[in-house]
Formats: C-alpha cells, sequence, structure tokens
C-alpha cells in the first residue's frame, strides 16, 4: 500500500511540475491562462450560438470552435444551451496545455451531451486547420463555423495571420479586446461585463492591417 501511495504521489507530482511549466513557458504556451469571467458567460453562449439559431430551420449544423479554450468555461455551458435549444451544434475545444486538455476530457466525461464535444490538444497558431474543417466541423459552408477567442494580446500578428487561415464567412468571436486593423470586419458588438466582439471573414483588408 505504501508503494502505491507513493506511486500516486509521484505522478501527480508530475503533472504538476509538467503544468507549471506549460503554465510559465511563453514557448510552450503562448497565451496565458485567463478563464473568461463567469458573469459574461451567459452573453458569450448567446453570441457564439447565433450562427446556429439562424440556421435552425434549415437544420443546418453549425460548428463551434473555441480556440485556447482552458478548462471550458466556454464550451460546456454552451453545450448545455444548444441543446435545450435544439441546436444541431459541434463543439471543438482547442487547447495546448495538458493539464487543462486533462481537466476538460474529466468534464466531457460527464457531460449529458459529451458526444457533441471535440477536444484537441494543439497549439492554436500552429493548428492543422484542413484538419478542424475537413474532420470535426460538420458543414462546408463555412457561414456556419464560428470561432471564438480570449486572447489578451491581439496585436499579434499571429493571431491576425492564424484567423485569415479560415475561408471567408467564418465568423469570429472575441471576447474583451478588439482585433486592431479589422474595422471593417466588425459586424457587431455586445455588451457585459466586458465588451464582446463579432467580425466576420471576407471583407478584403490591406495586407498592413492583417
Amino acid at each position: 500500500m505504501v508503494f502505491v501511495f507513493y506511486i500516486i504521489v509521484g505522478i501527480f507530482s508530475l503533472a504538476i511540475i509538467i503544468s507549471l511549466v506549460y503554465f510559465l513557458s511563453p514557448r510552450l504556451s503562448p497565451i496565458p491562462y485567463f478563464p473568461s469571467n463567469w458573469k459574461d458567460v451567459p452573453a458569450i453562449v448567446a453570441t457564439i450560438l447565433e450562427n446556429g439559431d439562424l440556421r435552425l430551420e434549415n437544420s443546418e449544423k453549425h460548428t463551434i470552435i473555441d480556440l485556447g479554450a482552458g478548462t471550458g468555461t466556454v464550451i460546456f455551458p454552451a453545450t448545455l444551451e444548444a441543446y435545450r435549444r435544439g441546436l444541431k451544434t459541434t463543439f471543438v475545444a482547442v487547447e495546448v496545455n495538458p493539464f487543462l486538455v486533462f481537466i476538460m476530457h474529466l468534464r466531457r466525461l460527464f457531460h449529458p451531451h459529451r458526444k457533441a464535444i471535440n477536444i484537441v490538444r494543439a497549439d492554436m497558431f500552429n493548428i492543422d486547420r484542413n484538419y478542424i474543417l475537413k474532420s470535426l466541423c460538420q458543414s462546408a459552408d463555412p457561414n456556419l463555423n464560428t470561432i471564438y477567442l480570449y486572447v489578451g494580446n491581439l496585436e499579434d500578428t499571429k493571431v491576425k495571420k492564424m484567423l485569415s487561415q479560415f475561408p471567408t464567412g467564418t465568423k469570429v468571436v472575441s471576447y474583451m479586446y478588439k482585433i486592431p486593423g479589422w474595422e471593417k470586419r466588425l459586424k457587431t458588438t455586445k455588451s457585459g461585463q466586458h465588451s464582446i466582439y463579432v467580425y466576420q471573414l471576407g471583407l478584403r483588408i490591406s495586407l498592413g492591417s492583417r
């Protein structure tokens, strides 16, 4: 029993060390972990599900991609709300930190609609976009795809370059932070504890603004 105890403690300690490395290393985890404000989660959920509502009568399938999903602060309540509304929505949670991914897998295990949730461990800046779009998205129509992200420094050109690789028509929902240079792509702004900015890819933007 003592031996088993030490094994468990060792595994737990190793997990903590690995997690700390990811939390503290900008190379391994370029975006710090800051979960979306729980007071704004209902407004965020309502915003990212809007495409699903618009297409409900046509029985189209909507896909929501959470880049930097953390522990699933947005994904899990959004899945509950989608099923409450009768929406055919699939959710993709992308997260690079293995500890946060592990927590999401645990939460998914006990979620009543877990079949609608896909968890992908990957760096949002180096993600295989084709895999996401062709294997996990339910519709080939990019107008039915929504990206959600909460990134503290959207002035980073890597973020805009990564988002621009998604097809025309994709909706981008950014929590708290505007995307500099994307004013013409801004469709609407929602209010809460913090602002929620909704963009749509497709308008031509000068290379200097991308």
